[in-house]
């Protein structure tokens, strides 16, 4: 891929992933369902990463006219520029993606390490299996007690559910000392994220980070799931009135005691992740608390939406794919398909399926005509 093809490249992407962040919002937002909001955020880091692939392995549509026809020294001034933009963006690119994906990494051994150094908490001490039997609260059957392992520390003051191989929930010893029926809540939380895979959703989700270090848009997406994840899990935790107002007590006793003796932030679920995350967790209960009977969408209106939102945002999806940066001054106005990448094209030409990895005309004459034998060497050197 030479520098003026990444450059179009990561253009084209950023576009259309704003525009599936985009979709994602507002499409959440015309259903009151939480854990269909949640469900709409892990589809979209899904379609994101989809979309890397197929900019980067398939051939696009040019829906919109190229800068051809140009006069030859304003096409060779375009060009260059794009040359070197391209190469700066492209290292650029790769060093962000490095050290995006080392601290992924370098967190996810601490992690590890750290619940090493946790302590197996007494089942006498905090029926797990009840806070699973909750009416209303029931587990999946791959989350249960016996397949949950219940742990603590006092390195923490934040509760954090945990999975890789194993699924963990993580609580600071001073909430042993809680009684039960408030520390149910905590843990009914935490069960809620295991039991609706979370934490592959926050896979996903560092994924996308990785690619789109550098696209505000992705981080702002980023933000916006997470208070998703926690709505959803705080109206799993509770039912009634009273029990909204004994957890907004037993959340706001976390918070005092996590200002007081802030821990370390080990996992990405954790219980107290930043403290405006938290403000708008503890203004919804109170809203849920003064007005629990508010009148919403009637249940067939809330089922018929929540079916309807994940095709809704795979078709949003699909028209932002098409959507391709005419960047690319070589682009052939001959064809309305890009040529097939070279190393797709290499693969498909292994297995006999000939394709179309060149424009329409010869790339390399049309660089000699704008440049001459020097650029024309220089071009067809191995390129990001």
């Amino acid at each position: 891929m030479t520098p003026t093809l990444f450059l179009e490249l990561i253009a084209s992407v950023s576009l259309q992933a704003a525009i599936v962040v985009t979709a994602t919002h507002w499409i959440g937002r015309l259903t009151d369902d939480e854990r269909t909001q949640s469900r709409l955020w892990t589809g979209c880091y899904a379609l994101l990463l989809m979309l890397v692939f197929a900019a980067a392995v398939l051939p696009h549509v040019r829906l919109f006219q190229t800068f051809r026809p140009l006069a030859r020294p304003l096409a060779a001034e375009i060009v260059s520029l794009e040359l070197q933009v391209g190469r700066v963006l492209f290292f650029g690119w790769l060093i962000g993606c490095f050290v995006s994906f080392g601290l992924f990494i370098y967190r996810t051994i601490q992690a590890e390490k750290f619940l090493r150094t946790c302590r197996p908490v007494d089942p006498d001490l905090i029926s797990l299996g009840a806070v699973v039997s909750h009416e209303g609260h029931g587990a999946e059957p791959q989350i249960n007690r016996h397949t949950v392992k219940l742990v603590s520390s006092p390195a923490i003051t934040s509760p954090f559910c945990w999975q890789f191989h194993r699924p963990y929930i993580v609580i600071p010893d001073s909430l042993l000392t809680y009684e039960e029926d408030n520390l149910k809540f905590i843990l009914r939380h935490e069960l809620a994220h295991l039991r609706t895979g979370h934490p592959i959703q926050v896979f996903l989700q560092r994924s996308v980070e990785i690619i789109f270090w550098f696209h505000p848009m992705v981080w702002w997406a980023s933000h916006e799931s997470a208070l998703a994840r926690e709505f959803m899990c705080d109206d799993e935790a509770v039912e009634t009135r009273s029990e909204i107002v004994a957890y907004l007590k037993t959340l706001l006793t976390i918070v005092e005691q996590n200002a007081v003796n802030e821990g370390p932030q080990v996992g990405s679920l954790a219980f107290v992740r930043n403290r405006n995350v938290m403000a708008e967790r503890a203004r919804r209960l109170v809203h849920a608390a003064q007005q629990p009977t508010t009148p919403g969408r009637s249940p067939l209106t809330q089922r018929l939406l929540s079916r309807a939102a994940p095709a809704m945002l795979v078709a949003a999806t699909c028209i932002a794919s098409i959507l391709w940066l005419p960047i690319n001054v070589l682009a052939s106005p001959e064809a309305r398909w890009s040529p097939w990448p070279e190393w797709t094209a290499h693969v498909l030409h292994d297995f006999g399926v000939q394709t179309r990895d060149f424009e329409v005309y010869d790339h390399r004459y049309a660089l000699h005509e704008l440049f001459g034998d020097e650029p024309v060497q220089r071009e067809s050197q191995p390129s990001p």
